[in-house]
This record gives structure tokens, C-alpha cells and sequence, in this order.
């Protein structure tokens, strides 16, 4: 910082520190004075003991004076001016060891403080910054009314002094480079003007960090989309019609789920979930899978293992999305009648409920080993005459809209 500028202004704020302990020195004086004039004569002679009262505060002056300067007076001023002055040395100190930029601006939005780290930060010296707009020097035309509006909310409080906002923003090297910055902004009041002082922060090296991890994280994504994929294609292996079953429910929950309203995190589980969520039947023999009449009550006990047997598959991978419960209770109903568990509205996971209604309106409307489509409003007229009964109220109404607006499956 301009250290010529911090000197003239503390020679200003000692001689205003002098001249008021004069004139209190005075005041108080002839106060005293005319205090002990009156308790002596009270209000009788008025003009002449006013007159005496003066004259005594006058000569009381004279002779006290120079006792009272040298004996209270300047040993105090010297005491407050050594005070002042340790203060703005530590503030000195501080600016100048710090790491983070540290930026005065005054009531007019000029530059008022600049430390070192500034200048390190940003390429100006503190000659030249200081007195200089600080949107117009380093910050882009992009961020300006950003930046003016973080002041503006200091500079319109009626608080004494206020603090707290931080922002993410962009400041211009001297040699035109952007630098990603967080800055923390507050307010004082000095001789009835408002200030702020912004600490700013370096973060380039944090964002370079973010991006890596964004990076690392997608990539993370395609690969347990990928291992979903394979999963869903070893189903296929065992048995094609479960393999083209589960493409075409992952499309219908999918929509379905966008329908919901819910976020794009929740659709992409929804949409893998479906995609796997009969994983469990390649535990389970083919000739059962593919047989052409209906299944015995022992045969479909034992289909009835696939969604305990997917849920065993999946389990053991750590996907961001409830792929694992999906397979688990995408049998189970609204009213508690499904099956592995029995669980009963809400304690059925949002995401199975969604793909449990896609799973029965692609079952019904679609051909199986042993028996012909059904076609889909058939399959429409199940799942709304078992609303809140078997099927969860949202999925069907979703499912619902779904095909109202001309849904395919292919």
C-alpha cells in the first residue's frame, strides 16, 4: 500500500486528536468556574460576578495551562497517537504477510487498499492500482454488475458495519489472463462514508481439481452403465424374450419417471434398474422360461426366485442408483399381496414402483411363450382398475399420460 498516504493521514488524526483535548481542556475549565462563581454568589450581582467568572477562567487558563499540557495532555495524546500507530502497524502487517489479496474500495468504488498478495495475484502495483476503478482494472465486462451488486448490498445497509457475502467470479491479470477467484466482501462506516474491503482468493487450482473430478465422475457413470449393459445382455443369452422384455420396460419407466417430474439422476436409475431388473431369471431353467403352456404352482415358486436372485447378482456392485432393490421388489404391490417380501406402499422403493407398473403393461400387451398379446389396453385397464390397490397411484398415473401421449415401445 501507499505508505506516504497512510502517514498523511495519520498526522491528520493527530492534530484533530489535539485540538478537541484543548478545547474540552478549555471547556471544562470555565464550566468548573462558573460553577463555583455561582454556588458563591448565586443570581445576585449577576453582571459582576460574570465578569469576575470570566476573568478568573481566563487567568485559570493562563497559569494552568501549560501544567495541565505537559502533565495530562500530551503524555495522553502520546499514549493514543502510540496506540493508533501500533494499530496500523499490525494492519500493515497483516495486509502485507497475507496470502489472499486484500482490497480497500471508498464510497466512490475506487481502489483503496492493495496489498502484496494483490500484486502477486493480479500484476498491478499499489501505486498504480490505488485510485483506480476496481470493476474498470480487473474485473471483465461479464462479471461488473455481479461485482457491483455484492458492493452495492454493503453500501445500501443501514448496519454499521456488515459482512458475509462471498461470491465466485473472474479477475483480469495485468497481462489480460483470467483468473478464477472466490471473494469475500464487507462494509465499514469511516466519517459517515461506507467502504468495503474484499478478501479475494486464488481457486484455479481448485477448479482444475473440480474439472478432473467431474471428469473422473462421468467416466465412472459410462462404466457402470456399461456394466449394466453387459449384465442386461447375459439375460439375453439366457433368454431373448427376457432380454427384449427388459429393453422395452426400461423405455416405459423411463418415461414414466420423466413424467413423475423427477430429477435426471433418478430417470438414469430408473431407466438402468429396468434394464436388469429380470437379471435374476438366468438362475432359473430354460425350459421353465420358455414354456409353451402354464406353469405349474411349484414351477412359479421357483420363477418367483428371480427377484431374490437378482437382487443377490446386483447387490455386490456399488451403483449410485438402488439398481439392487429394483430387481428385488419390482413384484411387490401397493396393498402388500406381491412378493418377495410382502412390502406394502411406501416401504416399496419409488424406482421399483415406477418399473413394477412399466413390468406389467409390457407383460400383458406383449407375446409370451404361452399365450398371445393381450394388447396394451388391456394392459391400460389392469393397471387402472388396481390403482392404489396393487399399483402405486403416481406410477399409474404417469404410465397413463405416457401412453395418452402416443407412447411406442420401439
Amino acid at each position: 500500500m501507499d505508505k506516504n498516504k497512510t502517514v498523511t493521514a495519520r498526522d491528520r488524526q493527530k492534530r484533530k486528536g489535539l485540538f478537541r483535548a484543548v478545547l474540552l481542556y478549555l471547556l471544562v475549565i470555565a464550566v468548573v468556574e462558573f460553577m463555583i462563581m455561582l454556588s458563591i454568589n448565586g443570581l445576585d450581582h449577576k453582571l459582576e460576578w460574570l465578569t469576575v467568572a470570566i476573568l478568573d477562567a481566563a487567568l485559570l487558563i493562563i497559569v494552568l495551562f501549560p501544567i495541565s499540557y505537559f502533565m495530562i495532555l500530551k503524555p495522553l495524546h502520546a499514549h493514543l497517537l502510540q496506540a493508533l500507530r501500533q494499530s496500523e502497524d499490525q494492519f500493515q502487517s497483516l495486509t502485507k504477510t497475507a496470502t489472499d489479496a486484500i482490497l480497500g474500495v471508498d464510497e466512490f468504488g475506487k481502489i483503496s487498499i492493495w496489498n502484496d498478495a494483490a500484486t502477486k495475484m493480479l500484476g498491478y502495483k499499489a501505486s498504480y492500482a490505488i485510485g483506480h476503478s476496481l470493476d474498470t482494472l480487473v474485473v471483465p465486462q461479464g462479471y461488473r454488475a455481479t461485482l457491483r451488486d455484492a458492493l452495492a448490498y454493503h453500501h445500501d445497509s443501514d448496519r454499521g458495519n456488515g459482512g458475509g457475502e462471498t461470491l465466485e467470479l473472474v479477475l483480469l491479470h495485468k497481462d489480460g489472463t483470467e483468473i478464477p477467484v472466490e471473494l469475500s466482501a464487507s462494509s465499514y462506516l469511516r466519517n459517515g462514508c461506507r467502504h468495503a474491503t474484499a478478501i479475494i482468493r486464488n481457486i484455479n487450482h481448485r477448479k482444475q481439481t473440480e474439472a478432473e473430478l467431474l471428469s473422473l465422475t462421468e467416466r465412472l457413470r459410462k462404466s457402470l452403465i456399461t456394466t449394466v449393459q453387459i449384465v442386461a445382455r447375459a439375460a439375453e443369452a439366457k433368454d431373448s424374450y427376457t432380454g427384449g422384455h427388459q429393453l422395452r420396460v426400461s423405455r416405459l419407466a423411463r418415461r414414466m419417471a420423466q413424467e413423475v417430474g423427477l430429477e435426471s439422476q433418478q430417470v438414469e436409475g430408473i431407466r438402468l434398474g429396468a434394464l436388469v431388473h429380470d437379471i435374476g431369471k438366468i438362475q432359473i431353467p430354460s425350459e421353465l422360461l420358455s414354456k409353451p403352456t402354464k406353469l405349474s404352482a411349484a414351477e412359479f415358486e421357483l420363477i418367483k426366485e428371480h427377484a431374490l436372485n437378482g437382487y443377490n447378482i446386483l447387490k455386490g456392485i456399488e451403483f449410485p442408483w438402488p439398481i439392487a432393490e429394483i430387481a428385488y421388489q419390482h413384484h411387490e404391490r401397493w396393498d402388500g399381496s406381491g412378493y418377495p417380501q410382502g412390502l406394502k406402499g411406501e416401504a416399496i422403493c419409488l424406482e421399483a414402483r415406477v418399473v413394477a407398473v412399466a413390468d406389467v403393461v409390457e407383460a400383458i400387451g406383449s407375446h409370451r411363450p404361452y399365450r398371445a398379446s393381450k394388447g396394451h389396453q388391456e394392459a391400460l385397464d389392469e393397471i387402472t382398475k388396481n390403482r392404489g390397490k396393487k399399483y402405486c397411484p403416481i406410477a399409474v398415473d404417469a404410465c397413463l399420460k405416457v401412453f395418452a401421449d402416443n407412447f411406442s415401445f420401439e
